[in-house]
């Protein structure tokens, strides 16, 4: 019977390594899949909105009133000589963004994609 025991077959591992890779890989790709959307959403709303207030003549945007239109954390670059403003929504493999122009009274002229 001692050399029975001395037999017993290894244990297999609960998973293997093959496996492992795999989900980690699918885990890591979902990840970056959902930050991209996020990116991607975020500037596809505020565009739009940012766009359907332009476009209605009866309305003014006016620069101080926009942060009711941004969705996400854009990265703002605004450039007082020239009156733009550029909002960048960063995903891991592309990046988003958009360029407001602004008259010398502070009001939203223009939008144009990048």
């Amino acid at each position: 019977m001692s050399d029975a025991a001395a037999r017993k077959p290894k244990k297999k591992p609960i998973l293997p390594p093959s496996r492992i890779a795999v989900i980690v890989f699918a885990v890591v790709g979902l990840i970056v899949i959902a930050f991209q959307w996020h990116a991607k959403s975020g500037w596809d709303n505020t565009y739009k909105g940012i766009a359907a207030v332009i476009d209605n003549e009866e309305t003014s945007l006016y620069q101080k009133d926009l942060d009711k239109y941004i969705h996400g954390s854009p990265r703002r670059e605004e450039n007082k000589q020239t009156h733009t403003e550029v909002f960048t929504w960063t995903g891991v493999l592309q990046s988003y963004s958009f360029e407001l122009q602004y008259d010398a009274n502070g009001f939203v002229r223009r939008i144009t994609p990048r």
